[in-house]
């Protein structure tokens, strides 16, 4: 009998959808700026570990079959949603930023606070609707997207004004306290039964934003933007369906606000933190939970950075 020919072991090939998903990534990257060398080196990571079986046994604590399996769902699907970009809704919050600013400035700082708040309003009508973006069909969605759009700039206004701290900082955050309440009183006014709740997340939003000790703040990045979840409180159907998501959602927000992140100096002490919080919390299902759930602008950008941490703590 003839013995069988040895044949050396041949690791099997990403298949012919992970080649084509390392192509098609950078649509994954339309919504924010993403930093090309991190996006590359975070995708030769992810497309290796998908085309590695032992890649469950790695103890990095990320869950890397059941994210190569999402990532493909994503992708399947046309990668994240885009918006509508200038919905009526927005015509009121575009108003008072004009209104805060009867004399456009042209240099210093008041040039850069005007431009912060320009460029909040220009992102902020995307990033509202894909906070809500299975529910944009419920009666109220126009109401609450204002509100929350007008919210989302008195969040960047408060924001200069407690780490800037200049005299337009302080004069912007006084003029801009209808603003503030004209936000409040449209959510309470339409939904005061979930009150209690919706205090709930501020106090998360105060939290995030107390000083801490170097690196503790990367787990905070998410709460930053908690005053959105005011908008998918509202807006939920019920306050059931909204507890259903609420953990995802927030983990949804901390990826949109470390992609912003991830374009400031990120310390070693960041880095150690990034390696807990990976390993801290099943984000392929979160990510997962948020596409099929309907929210795929907010799933995709998620993942961007799940994949930008993941090659920043290698």
């Amino acid at each position: 009998m003839r013995s069988p020919r040895h044949r050396p072991h041949r690791p099997e090939p990403p298949s012919r959808f992970w080649l084509a998903y390392a192509l098609l990534v950078p649509l994954l990257a339309t919504s924010l700026p993403v930093d090309a060398s991190d996006q590359a080196d975070g995708m030769a990571l992810y497309l290796q570990r998908c085309a590695m079986p032992s890649a469950a046994g790695t103890d990095d604590g990320i869950h890397w079959e059941a994210l190569c399996e999402v990532g493909g769902q994503i992708m399947a699907s046309g990668g994240p949603s885009s918006m509508p970009g200038s919905p009526d809704w927005a015509t009121a919050t575009t108003a008072t930023f004009e209104s805060l600013w009867p004399v456009v400035p042209t240099e210093g700082i008041e040039f850069t606070a005007w431009d912060r708040q320009r460029k909040t309003v220009e992102s902020g009508v995307e990033v509202v609707q894909a906070t809500v973006e299975p529910w944009l069909g419920e009666p109220h969605a126009a109401t609450v997207c204002g509100a929350t759009l007008d919210l989302y700039l008195y969040g960047r206004i408060l924001d200069d004004a407690i780490d800037e701290g200049a005299p337009i900082h302080r004069q912007q955050a006084l003029l801009a306290q209808p603003l503030m309440w004209r936000s409040c009183a449209a959510l309470s006014q339409l939904r005061p039964q979930r009150t209690g709740a919706a205090e709930a997340i501020v106090h998360q939003l105060v939290d995030a934003n107390t000083p801490r000790p170097p690196g503790d703040a990367v787990a905070y990045w998410g709460a930053k933007n908690h005053h959105l979840l005011l908008g998918a409180l509202a807006l939920a159907p019920s306050p059931a369906a909204y507890r259903a998501v609420a953990d995802e959602l927030a983990l949804g927000m901390w990826g949109m606000q470390a992609n912003g992140e991830f374009e400031q100096t990120i310390t070693p002490a960041d880095v150690a933190a990034l390696r807990r919080f990976l390993a801290a919390h099943d984000h392929a299902a979160a990510i997962q939970t948020l596409h099929e759930g309907g929210w795929r602008w907010l799933a995709g950008v998620y993942f961007v950075a799940l994949v930008r941490a993941v090659a920043m703590t290698q």
